[in-house]
Formats: structure tokens, sequence, C-alpha cells
């Protein structure tokens, strides 16, 4: 298993803390970068990543540099530093 799959597996996790991110003290700005990282993961796995499915096959492709560039930005709205 990748991590796409991971990802694709967690779906309902994400929906969850979405409808109830009040409880987890993110602020608005952190809210919104999540409902878009969401939203353009959901087209990804909803169109190409339905058509591609193994990452080696869409992982140049430009839906997922968009897909990529969401995650970066949430990311950084969460102050994440790489360990």
């Amino acid at each position: 298993m990748d991590d796409y799959d991971v990802t694709c597996n967690h779906y309902g996790d994400y929906k969850f803390i979405l409808e109830n991110f009040v409880k987890f003290d993110f602020t608005q700005k952190q809210y919104n970068l999540l409902v878009q990282f969401h939203t353009e993961f959901k087209a990804f796995n909803d169109g190409p990543g339905m058509q591609y499915y193994l990452p080696k096959l869409f992982i140049d492709t430009p839906e997922w540099e968009k897909v990529m560039g969401k995650a970066k930005e949430v990311l950084q709205a969460f102050y994440y530093k790489k360990a």
C-alpha cells in the first residue's frame, strides 16, 4: 500500500474533521485551506485518479501537481516542519 491508498482509505476521516473543525481549534484560514485541499483531492480522485490509479502513472500530471501544491499550503498553515 502506498501513501495515495492510505489517503483514499482515510477519506471519511477528513470529512469528519471538516464537519467538526471547531472542535479541533483550527483557524478560519486553516479550515479554508483544508476545504480547498479536500475539494482538489476529491476532484483528482474522482477523475484522473480513477483513470491512472497507480501513482507511477499520475505522479507527473498537472492535476497531481495541483493536489500537491494545495497539500503544501495546508502543511504551511499548520506549521508542519519535516523532522
